[in-house]
């Protein structure tokens, strides 16, 4: 297999090749040889596809490509298409499973951002809640959950300045008298 996927390759550059040699023997006998050992693996090429295309279509596909290049036959083609086809329907799958997993582990690092922030702002630690729903944030700016928790630290913050602002105005106070 390994030596026919080479002459597959090999042959059209020794074709390109003979092509600055237009009367050398060498390269016309060696390029018949190629073709006549190719021709004569297409058949094992095909049998190789239909025999793996139940248990490794990957491998069905390299051999069926092959078949192809040495002789396109349509049904090499048809066999070929249909192998490409159930390749990209299990890459669609294996695609939407990862897609899958990311949401779910996006999904846990914004809980668990959600939940430090929670803590964060029970022990009055305004700045740090502020940070770990920014980055829940920045995770999912469309989360209903994390707009929720922002508004909230947005209500303590201003609850805070608004002491501050109190306390401000009794020193200023006590500082005029």
């Amino acid at each position: 297999l390994i030596d026919t996927r080479k002459l597959v390759e090999s042959l059209p550059l020794l074709e390109e090749l003979s092509k600055g040699h237009p009367n050398s023997h060498f390269f016309k006998t060696r390029i018949l040889v190629w073709q006549s050992y190719l021709n004569s693996k297409e058949a094992e090429l095909v049998d190789c596809g239909i025999e793996f295309e139940k248990e490794n279509i990957w491998l069905a596909k390299r051999c069926l490509t092959m078949a192809y290049r040495i002789s396109q036959k349509p049904e090499t083609r048809r066999r070929l298409a249909a192998v490409v086809q159930r390749i990209e329907k299990i890459e669609q799958v294996a695609s939407a499973k990862l897609e899958q997993k990311e949401e779910r582990e996006r999904a846990g690092r914004i809980e668990q951002l959600l939940s430090e922030a929670i803590q964060e702002l029970e022990q009055g630690a305004l700045l740090n809640a502020k940070v770990k729903i920014d980055e829940a944030l920045k995770q999912d700016p469309e989360s209903p959950e994390v707009r929720e928790q922002l508004s909230e630290l947005q209500e303590h913050l201003g609850k805070e300045v608004e002491i501050l602002m109190k306390l401000a105005a009794v020193f200023d106070k006590s500082i005029n008298y």
